[in-house]
């Protein structure tokens, strides 16, 4: 279950940040979109810090 839950929470991660690098050359006309795209991959990636961690202990 663990596995599933990082693995589904890391492949959103990484859309996001694919998105953002393809989306790069319009987002720096669109900061708001930018920060966005930025918040999202940080809260997925503190979730996915904090799963990780504890199913670790």
């Amino acid at each position: 279950m663990k596995e599933k839950i990082l693995s589904l929470i890391s492949e959103r991660i990484n859309e996001n940040k694919f998105e953002k690098i393809r989306l790069r050359p319009f987002i720096e006309s669109d900061k708001l979109k930018s920060e966005e795209l930025e918040l999202i991959i940080n809260e997925l990636q503190s979730l996915y810090d904090s799963i990780y961690a504890l199913y670790e202990n």
